[in-house]
């Protein structure tokens, strides 16, 4: 009984009806704040209703619990559902609207809503009369009784009127019958004209919306990626990209042209809508958020930058989310794509992979593991794609790979310059760029690599400049290749500050200067070519690099002497000083060193003996002092004691080398070539040589040699080459030439020979050059030569004394016909 319960509540001790009145009020109050200021004066109608009336006819047909702060609650849900609250769950909530729509504040605002809840009930129980609906029934006298008390309440702490109340002259005091009529009509149209409101802005609202779908439909124009058009605004990028991402313009903010940068899911979309809705957000995006990296390029239909942007959009499967892939991610697939469009990806030989589905970490040929290899982490650590018809110029953007460690693109024909921007890559240790079509300069930004350890750019022959004096920075720099460039300049003398450089070549470019002493000062340097410059000056001491094994200086303007600090080299292999300008000897140190392969001195001005080269342990393969002033006997070098196990060339060639050709010759069996023309030998060729089984070139024209020539001779099964022109042989050509099988060049001009060519010599198919010119030799040819010239293997260089006023041979298939009183001329 309501009684009984106002009687228990009035008998609680420190029960103060009153107090609890102000603690609903102000509680009423604290929640007004949350309503939207469009619905205040209905929001306040139903409020006081509820607070008046515990709003039973509402719950009656509503089937809901109202709660004193004016919020709806589902039987089976105490999640507020006041306007506000579903407005604030679909996103139209409006911060904004929601502070500064108050102008009241303290007790005033609670006396504004007592006295609203006075005005509400009225209002209804005015509707309800002239609406013909039976009045409600008489409330009890508990009810009575309170609102007796909420007036008196009121009284005491306005002592009068409400602001409310004075200001549309409205009586609070609900007992009033002539107030109630003189206000019902104003009541009424105030109503009205609220309905009516709240029409027209449902109405706005609809249109808005729909709007909004139609705009979200329209595709991406060429205008909505270019920011130039739209100069005056802030560009998304300009903002961090959390903010990009959670930014949602309002409409009517949004020019005609210009798409939103996101799409707010709306679940009343088709599918098909809301894809198109995220493609068209994705193409600003994508376009806004590589613009930092490739500028105003992802704007132009032209670059490769465009075209990898577009593909991202449109083709690539395996779509890129901007707001939850990592940011490196996002980048290093964009790089990825822009390489492959940059190199004219679609006629390389391989794909590599490139444009699956997958991650670009997949991007790669199973089979040698080369393309894009990745760190354990996902990121990309190598770029290798070699021999593969790449075309095109190096993308600036491979900078932005910041944790790239290999790049190595050998082999195809990029061009353009290498950017200076690769400076920036501060994880880079490798870089191989060979054999392209590169130009401009070596841009000085790659030294600044703290990490780098290997360069290679040889081959790029329209490379040019100078070797950056900062070289020096790059301090972990192990090899580096500038082979057949066109560097000019000198050497910077900051090259010693790479102590841990071992590989060094710049064979073929246009250096000049001398060589600098800080390459004298690299201790583990290992390999040094310098070959085909310009260099002045004299040789420098290496004697303090003992790790040095390999040193080509040929093909330059060095002048001076061989040092004999060469000598003290114990692991040098390879020691090519040739055409130089240098003179002296050949010091006797070079034929101790133990280890050393090949010596090349030809094309220099060096005089006296060749030393012995006992010391070498064997190791010896080649050497070459051809085109010097040596002279002397060479019987010090062919012993047994000399490196007689490997020795496979002898170019001794065009000096003043006199005496006999040595016996033990015979016992360097690995000789495959023995080149001893122009020098002064006599006595006979020695037989011994015919065991040499591994000999393919046996020259030693224009000597003095006499005798005749060796039966042995025609063992040489391998032998390629026989010239013994300009000598003083005589005798008959011995029938053993017949098994030289393999012979391809057979000179014997200028000799004393004599006799008839005999048939046998037919049989040597290879032929392709026969002199015999110049001899006593008789016979008729044709027969053994023209035949096999018509129908088969043609000897194009045929020379014989087929010529003159009575021609010791007949020869209609010679290629030039000669007299011993005159030269030769052509057949």
């Amino acid at each position: 009984d309501p009684d009984d319960i106002g009687r228990a509540r009035a008998q609680t001790p420190g029960f103060d009806e009153d107090e609890e009145l102000r603690e609903q009020l102000s509680e009423l109050d604290r929640t007004e704040d949350e309503w939207k200021s469009t619905d205040d004066i209905m929001a306040d109608t139903l409020m006081s209703d509820t607070y008046s009336s515990r709003r039973s006819k509402m719950s009656r047909r509503s089937g809901d619990r109202i709660g004193d702060a004016g919020e709806f609650y589902r039987d089976d849900d105490r999640t507020p559902t006041s306007p506000y609250e579903r407005g604030r769950r679909s996103g139209t909530g409006n911060s904004s609207d929601r502070s500064g729509r108050s102008n009241t504040s303290g007790r005033s605002s609670t006396l504004d809503r007592a006295n609203a809840s006075a005005l509400a009930d009225e209002s209804m129980d005015s509707m309800e009369e002239g609406s013909g609906h039976k009045p409600p029934k008489k409330p009890c006298a508990k009810h009575r009784e309170t609102d007796e008390i909420v007036r008196q309440v009121q009284k005491r702490l306005t002592g009068g009127r409400h602001d409310l109340a004075s200001k549309t002259d409205i009586s609070t005091d609900v007992s009033s019958d002539d107030d109630e009529k003189s206000t019902t009509g104003t009541r009424t149209w105030r109503i009205l004209l609220i309905v009516i409101l709240l029409i027209v802005l449902g109405a706005t609202a609809a249109i808005l919306y729909f709007w909004k779908i139609k705009d979200d439909a329209l595709p991406a124009s060429k205008d909505t990626l270019d920011p130039q058009n739209d100069a005056g605004d802030k560009g998304p990028l300009d903002e961090p990209l959390d903010d990009l991402v959670a930014a949602s313009p309002s409409p009517s903010s949004m020019k005609a042209t210009q798409a939103p940068t996101t799409i707010v899911t709306n679940p009343t979309l088709m599918p098909s809508e809301q894809r198109l809705g995220d493609r068209f957000s994705s193409e600003q995006r994508l376009g806004d958020s590589f613009f930092h990296l490739s500028g105003d390029a992802v704007y132009n239909p032209s670059t490769p930058q465009f075209e990898a942007i577009r593909w991202l959009e449109h083709d690539d499967l395996l779509s890129l989310n901007l707001d939850t892939l990592p940011e490196q991610t996002v980048h290093e697939r964009y790089i990825a794509t822009l390489l492959y469009f940059s190199m004219n990806g679609s006629n390389w030989d391989k794909s590599y992979g490139f444009l699956g589905q997958e991650s670009v970490c997949e991007w790669q040929d199973e089979t040698n593991g080369k393309g894009i290899v990745c760190s354990g982490n996902g990121t990309i650590e190598a770029i290798l794609i070699n021999e593969n018809n790449l075309y095109g110029s190096l993308p600036l953007e491979l900078k932005y790979l910041t944790r790239l460690k290999k790049l190595e693109l050998r082999g195809n024909t990029i061009h353009g310059q290498i950017p200076e921007q690769f400076g920036d890559m501060s994880s880079l240790e490798e870089v191989d760029l060979r054999e392209n079509q590169l130009h401009g300069t070596i841009p000085a930004g790659l030294f600044s690599l703290t990490k780098l350890r290997k360069l290679f750019l040889l081959r790029n022959s329209e490379l040019g400049g100078s070797i950056p004096s900062s070289i020096d920075i790059a301090t972990n720099l192990e090899m580096m290749s500038f082979q057949r460039c066109q560097l000019t300049g000198s050497l910077p003398e900051t090259l010693g500050a790479l102590t841990k450089l071992h590989f060094f070549t710049t064979l073929g470019n246009e250096l000049t200067g001398t060589i600098p002493e800080g390459l004298t000062q690299l201790p583990r340097l290992e390999v040094l070519e310098l070959s085909g410059n310009l260099f002045d000056g004299s040789i420098p001491n290496f004697a303090r690099q003992p790790s040095l094994y390999f040193i080509s200086l040929d093909d330059n303007l060095l002048s001076g002497t061989i040092p004999s600090t060469l000598g003290s080299l114990p692991g040098i292999l390879f020691l090519d000083i040739r055409d130089n300008r240098l003179g002296g000897t050949i010091p006797p140190e070079i034929g101790s060193l133990p280890f050393l392969v090949s010596f090349y001195a030809s094309n220099n001005q060096l005089v006296g003996s060749l030393p012995p080269f006992n010391g070498n342990r064997g190791m010896l393969q080649a050497i070459g002092i051809d085109n010097n002033q040596l002279s002397g006997s060479l019987n010090s070098f062919f012993n047994a004691d000399g490196p007689t196990a490997r020795l496979r060339s002898l170019e001794f060639d065009s000096n003043g080398f006199s005496g006999t050709i040595p016996d033990d010759i015979s016992l360097f069996t690995s000789l495959n070539a023995v080149v001893f023309d122009f020098n002064d030998f006599e006595g006979s060729i020695p037989t011994q040589i015919g065991s040499m089984s591994m000999l393919e070139i046996l020259a030693v024209k224009q000597n003095q040699l006499r005798g005749t020539l060796p039966e042995e001779l025609g063992f040489l099964d391998n032998l390629v080459l026989m010239d013994l022109g300009g000598n003083s042989l005589m005798g008959t050509i011995p029938d053993t030439f017949s098994l030289l099988s393999s012979l391809a060049v057979l000179d014997l001009s200028s000799n004393q020979l004599t006799g008839e060519v005999h048939s046998v010599l037919g049989s040597l198919g290879d032929l392709d050059a026969l002199r015999l010119n110049h001899n006593d030799l008789t016979g008729d040819l044709d027969p053994i030569f023209c035949a096999r010239n018509l129908n088969s293997h043609p000897i194009v260089s045929f020379l014989a004394d087929c010529g003159g006023a009575n021609p010791e041979v007949i020869c209609t298939c010679c290629s030039s016909c000669c007299s011993d009183d005159g030269g030769c001329t052509p057949s």
